[in-house]
């Protein structure tokens, strides 16, 4: 028998159903209070999901805590095979129903929402030890607060849409069962997860963010046939090639092909402040005045201070909702800050999986220079490799690989950079940053320690990654890079710290064996099974003279066949 809606009766949970809020194929959200606090309620008819799936999904459910997703208050088993969810009530409604009603918004309105998105929807892609993918995310499904400046992830408990639409990517498409319509309703959930295991990950998300994204910028409905028909739609004061290229990527055939959600956060931020992301073969009239840019927005936040160092503190930040990190450089004489802009300027073009974007800079009240950064939740690789001052090697060869094979790409993408090489002259460990859960390793303070060091001291890299002809003339090469590689790879697979064996560690005690010839003991690294291999590419990196050193790039591939 058919459960309509003037059969829930909710009053002996001490709820009344106020108004309804929204419909649809087989369910009926509605506005409801409980003790003089307002809900919302979705009301699940003719139940087509698996009770005992929906239990456990809300048991993951109940503990998340995110800015951008909806509370969870539970879930009731009603009779008539109906089930009532309990959630966060939105009082400014649906995301679809503001940009395809009356609503008015600013082009900036529309990427602090999808920042937003983008924040939620990596919190629940990065969650330990089960991440959540939505799987069914569109505009109808994300809701607005706080005067529609607030957007937040709501019917996360429904899981994979069973129907297709624009939203759906294309792998999951082709998995639909072709017995669709002779389904029972109440097997149709389980049957759809089940044939869509394959595809049913964060890549399914992500899809469907670049077809939002499209659609908030352009505030029309998705109905096209192919990626190319989508871009081709994009009005072109919509936004730089920027845009288009960030929605073109969430919206590959190739699940593998599109990008990680924490990285586009990042790209989105540097879409909103103005700042260009640049291939090499950009041109040169592209670029934007990064530092007027950021200039113009007053609402970074400063939190804590993450690290330290000779020429500035790094602060864990927030700017326009999104997290960032914030170099505060020490100094606040002009040249200091000029050099700062002028390289942030040549860097905001660097777009690299491996290396840590800059957004661009800004002046405090006290004159001192801020580059805004992308933030890197897991920490230096300095603190994996040391908790609280020893040696932690608890993690395995294969990841270790991976963060080298990681570096040499990033490094050597800085060489090759045009019209001039990026150096970065302080390769350690404490300059390379973890993300995605420590797989990923991305370079940080490139560049701008580059310019810092002309202008305020010549003596920029630590001790005891230095090379030899850094220590006795000050000659920085792109070769000066490759020897500290071979201290960090040493350091990483030896897992000891440079230069253990010596009795005296001091700075300079290092550089005198540094420009006598003197490296750490390569014998350290063993029980590998091609250690012969490792060894001869770091001894190669030591080579005294840097013109015989390999080039990042012939090391990145010796690294990808280890």
């Amino acid at each position: 028998m058919t459960t309509t809606s003037n059969t829930v009766n909710l009053r002996h949970l001490n709820i009344e159903l106020t108004e309804v809020i929204g419909k649809g194929n087989f369910t009926i959200a509605y506005k409801v209070t409980r003790d003089r606090k307002v809900f919302a309620a979705k009301i699940y008819y003719y139940f087509y999901a698996n009770y005992e799936w929906l239990k456990i999904r809300y048991q993951q459910l109940y503990t998340i805590k995110h800015p951008n997703i909806l509370n969870s208050h539970g879930s009731e088993k009603l009779p008539g095979k109906v089930i009532a969810v309990f959630m966060e009530y939105a009082d400014g409604g649906s995301l679809h129903n503001y940009i395809h009603g009356s609503g008015k918004y600013t082009r900036n309105n529309a990427y602090d929402w999808m920042i937003q998105l983008a924040k939620g929807l990596a919190y629940l892609h990065g969650l330990k030890p089960s991440p959540i993918c939505h799987g069914n995310l569109k505009p109808e499904n994300l809701f607005l607060t706080e005067n529609y400046s607030c957007l937040k992830i709501g019917d996360l408990a429904s899981g994979v849409e069973f129907i297709s639409n624009c939203y759906t990517p294309p792998e999951a498409c082709l998995n639909r069962p072709r017995d669709f319509c002779t389904i029972s309703l109440d097997l149709i959930h389980t049957y759809i997860l089940e044939s869509n295991k394959g595809c049913y990950t964060e890549k399914y998300d992500i899809y469907g963010f670049g077809v939002i994204l499209w659609e908030v910028l352009t505030r029309r409905r998705p109905v096209f046939k192919n990626i190319c028909e989508l871009l081709t739609c994009l009005p072109n004061d919509v936004g730089s090639s920027n845009v288009k290229s960030l929605i073109a990527r969430c919206s590959q055939d190739d699940p593998h092909r599109r990008p990680m959600m924490k990285d586009v956060v990042g790209d989105l931020l540097q879409i909103r402040n103005g700042v260009v992301t640049y291939t090499q073969e950009s041109k040169a009239t592209e670029e934007k005045p990064i530092f007027k840019a950021l200039k113009e927005y007053p609402d970074l936040k400063l939190g804590e201070v993450m690290g330290q160092g000779s020429f500035g503190a790094v602060y864990k930040a927030t700017l326009r909702g999104a997290q960032v990190a914030v170099k505060r450089y020490f100094f606040n004489n002009t040249q200091g800050n000029q050099g700062i802009e002028r390289e942030v300027r040549y860097l905001s073009r660097v777009n690299h999986e491996n290396i840590i974007k800059l957004y661009g800079t800004m002046v405090d009240e006290e004159g001192k220079t801020l580059v805004v950064m992308e933030y890197a939740d897991c920490g230096s690789l300095h603190n994996y490799l040391y908790d609280n001052g020893e040696q932690k090697p608890n993690y395995i060869y294969t990841l270790a690989l991976k963060w080298m094979h990681q570096l040499a790409k990033g490094i050597a993408y800085l060489h090759a950079m045009k019209p001039r090489s990026v150096i970065h002259r302080d390769l350690k460990p404490h300059n390379l940053l973890l993300t995605n859960g420590y797989r990923t390793l991305k370079i940080a303070d490139f560049g701008t320690v580059t310019e810092l060091a002309t202008v305020m001291t010549s003596n920029v890299g630590t001790a005891s990654y230095m090379a030899p002809e850094v220590v006795c003339s000050k000659v920085y090469t792109e070769k000066s890079d490759v020897f500290s590689f071979g201290i960090v790879l040493w350091e990483v697979l030896a897992r000891k710290r440079p230069f253990y064996h010596l009795q005296n560690r001091e700075p300079f005690a290092i550089l005198y064996q540094i420009g006598i010839g003197k490296h750490p003991i390569l014998e350290d690294v063993k029980n590998y099974p091609n250690v012969k291999l490792l060894r001869y590419v770091i001894r190669s990196c030591w080579i005294i003279e840097p013109k015989e050193r390999p080039t990042m790039e012939l090391l990145a591939s010796c690294l990808a066949d280890c």
